[in-house]
């Protein structure tokens, strides 16, 4: 579903249509009113969030003048992917990518994994992929069934973590980002907990045209591509969680090694 309809105009609109699994749809309802105020004084554009992915799907099949905004996850899982063209990445901490990671809580290093409650921002669907990821890495074979956990879902990755100190989860995906926020904001909870493994690198939100696109649909990638120069665009790259954005071909050079060394960011390596 859409957070909200499309206003009607005598121009044609062109929409930037949003999804992210890791997003609520309380944030969506704040992402969209901020980005319209900064969208409206730059032309005839509007932000659409939507709630679901099937109807997203569908959206990049048949919005031919359109702009979308989605996780590099769902990009890739496309089946019309060879129609679109990736234009720009997000950019946090002078990175396009990042990588989730799975940690446990001390306590519970025996636990049954499916017995375990993992705490994740995203939705079932897309935990999973993220799980099958780092469970395909060597030495965690013995945490495969942990995808039949229960999954507890909170607004932001270092919900999750916190979840996991609570008492509320034992298990928690989270990023290396907000593991590090958790370390300086409380000590004592980060001491409990011991990462399991690493994903390989995600690129973070992709900015995604048709092929096939208008004149209107690369200016408003022009007006995206600067919204770090504005107060209000700044305002809504944080609520994505963005610094900025960079070309998508500029960024694959950036991108890490596949073959990661894991962290002992909770704890030593099992």
């Amino acid at each position: 579903m859409l957070v909200s309809g499309i206003a009607a105009s005598d121009e044609k609109l062109t929409p930037i249509y949003f999804y992210d699994p890791e997003i609520t749809i309380s944030r969506n309802s704040t992402l969209k009113q901020k980005l319209d105020q900064f969208l409206v004084q730059r032309g005839n554009y509007q932000f659409q969030p939507v709630t679901d992915r099937d109807i997203f799907s569908s959206l990049t099949a048949t919005e031919t003048d359109s702009v979308f905004m989605m996780s590099s996850w769902l990009f890739d899982s496309l089946i019309n992917k060879a129609e679109l063209t990736a234009q720009l990445v997000g950019i946090k901490n002078n990175t396009p990518y990042y990588k989730k990671l799975l940690v446990i809580h001390k306590d519970h290093l025996s636990t049954p994994p499916s017995e375990l409650i993992v705490a994740s921002t995203g939705s079932s669907a897309y935990s999973n992929s993220v799980l099958d990821n780092i469970l395909n890495k060597t030495g965690l074979s013995r945490y495969k069934d942990i995808t039949r956990s229960k999954l507890l879902s909170v607004p932001k990755d270092l919900d999750a973590l916190l979840s996991v100190g609570f008492g509320m989860a034992q298990a928690a995906l989270s990023t290396e980002d907000s593991l590090l926020q958790l370390q300086r904001l409380y000590q004592n909870q980060h001491q409990q907990l011991e990462v399991l493994g690493l994903s390989a690198p995600l690129m973070r939100i992709l900015v995604v045209t048709p092929k096939q696109s208008s004149p209107e649909t690369a200016r408003l990638i022009h007006v995206i591509e600067q919204m770090g120069q504005s107060q209000t665009g700044k305002i809504s790259l944080s609520l994505i969680g963005l610094d900025s954005w960079m070309q998508v071909k500029d960024a694959v050079s950036l991108a890490p090694s596949n073959k990661l060394k894991e962290k002992q960011q909770g704890g030593k390596k099992p």
